[in-house]
């Protein structure tokens, strides 16, 4: 298993209850996402399973210990909003040439 794919499974399996930490823009995770092109494919997968718990993170030996939205959500949300800004900058850019 490379680097980048460990990441995202100790992501998956930290636990949660508490406020989770904001998720800065630099982290290695969201550079990941973004480079893999994978927040909303993520997104669309780690949703609500209707009892408040991740319809992903829940399954298996995990089951019923991880909240929604839970750490991949917040990572894959955060490559959005970075996916997001940069396709804003390039179409300002375009803009401005003559």
């Amino acid at each position: 298993m490379n680097e980048a794919n460990h990441r995202v499974r100790l992501i998956a399996s930290s636990t949660h209850g508490s406020a989770a930490p904001a998720v800065p823009d630099d982290s290695p995770i969201v550079e990941f996402m973004v480079n893999n092109g994978l927040a909303d494919r993520l997104l669309a997968e780690h949703v609500d399973d209707g009892t408040g718990r991740c319809r992903v993170c829940s399954d298996g030996a995990q089951r019923g210990h991880h909240t929604w939205p839970c750490r991949i959500c917040d990572y894959a949300t955060r490559a959005r909003e970075v996916e997001r800004r940069a396709a804003d900058r390039a179409v300002r850019r375009t803009r401005r040439q003559p």
